[in-house]
């Protein structure tokens, strides 16, 4: 797994004082929430954030409890040296 993972719990009401229904909605991991929350007229009533760290335990949940390997995500990506905090890329040639 990797280090560190951040979670972010959003509540909405539903349209008409929570009558309205999402049936047939189309929810995916690379959908745009504010597009989802727009079309389905969707109000933001709470949130709540959280990290929380890979441990070695996780890994015997996933192997005895769920009978599969663990994920593997590869490897962290490296610190780029060469690109600065402005996500520019640095020019060797400069002080900062």
């Amino acid at each position: 797994g990797s280090p560190m993972h951040r979670y972010v719990l959003a509540m909405f009401e539903q349209g008409e004082g929570g009558q309205e229904k999402l049936e047939g909605a189309d929810v995916s991991r690379d959908m745009v929430v504010r597009d989802f929350v727009s079309q389905h007229k969707l109000r933001l009533v709470g949130i709540s954030f959280f990290r929380s760290s890979w441990e070695e335990s996780v890994d015997d949940v996933y192997r005895n409890v769920l009978k599969t390997d663990p994920p593997n995500f590869g490897p962290m990506p490296s610190e780029r040296k060469d690109i600065g905090p402005d996500g520019r890329k640095i020019n060797p040639f400069e002080n900062y």
